[in-house]
C-alpha cells in the first residue's frame, strides 16, 4: 500500500528510535509464505501478533522493530509492555498491509541490530520467557545490563544508603558506650551483706 511504502521510505532515510515488539516466529514465517504466494491474509491471523500472551508458552517469539510506524500513527502502537495495537494497524493498513509491516519490521530489526553489541540486543525467546520478563517488570534496558553490574545512578544511591547506615550504627554504638559508662556503678553487683546470727 502507499502508506506502507511511505513508512519504508522514512525508515530508510531516518532510522529514528527503535520500537521493539516480540511476535511468534512460526506465524511470521507463515505470513511471509502467504505474501509470497499471494494467498489471502485474514485479520484473525494477525490477532496473535498483538502479544506473546496470545500464543502457547512453548512458541518461539522473535524481536521486530516497528519504529517506522511512528511516521504513520500519531502515537505509539507498541505499549509499555511491548504489546502491539493490532486493531489500529488493521484499520490503517488492512490485513495485507499489516502483515507486510511485520515482515518489514523484522528486516528493520536485523538491519539495526548489528549496530548493537551482541549482549545488548534483544534475542529470540519462548513466549513463557517473555511473559516472565514482563511480569517481573523487566524491560529491554534491564536485559541489556549484564548480571552483577548496576548503573552509575544505582551505584551512587547504594553508596549513599551505605553511608547513612554506617552513621546510624556509629550513633547507636556511641549511645551504648555512654550508657555502659554511666551505669557502670549501678550495674556493679553489690557485695552481699553478712547474715546476722539469730540470738538463742
Amino acid at each position: 500500500s502507499s502508506t506502507l511504502g511511505a513508512w519504508m521510505a522514512v525508515t530508510e532515510e531516518d532510522p529514528g528510535d527503535e520500537n521493539i515488539a516480540f511476535v511468534p516466529k512460526r506465524l511470521l514465517d507463515e505470513l511471509k509464505a502467504k505474501l509470497k504466494s499471494g494467498d489471502e491474509i485474514s485479520a484473525s491471523t494477525l490477532e496473535s501478533f498483538s502479544s506473546p500472551r496470545k500464543v502457547d508458552d512453548e512458541e518461539v517469539v522473535v524481536p521486530v522493530d516497528l519504529r517506522g510506524l511512528d511516521s504513520v500513527f500519531d502515537d505509539d502502537v507498541v505499549d509499555m509492555d511491548m504489546q502491539v495495537d493490532i486493531a489500529r494497524l488493521l484499520e490503517k493498513l488492512g490485513p495485507k498491509g499489516a502483515a507486510e509491516a511485520f515482515v518489514e519490521a523484522e528486516r528493520c530489526f536485523e538491519k539495526h541490530a548489528g549496530q548493537q553489541p551482541e549482549d545488548d540486543r534483544p534475542h529470540a525467546m519462548t513466549a513463557k520467557e517473555w511473559k516472565a520478563m514482563i511480569d517481573e517488570g523487566t524491560d529491554l534496558e534491564g536485559l541489556e545490563m549484564p548480571e552483577g553490574e548496576e548503573s552509575e545512578d544505582e551505584a551512587d544511591l547504594d553508596d549513599e544508603e551505605d553511608d547513612e547506615e554506617g552513621e546510624e550504627e556509629e550513633l547507636e554504638m556511641a549511645g551504648d558506650l555512654e550508657f555502659e559508662d554511666g551505669g557502670a556503678e549501678e550495674a556493679a553487683p553489690k557485695a552481699p551483706e553478712p547474715k546476722r546470727r539469730k540470738k538463742n
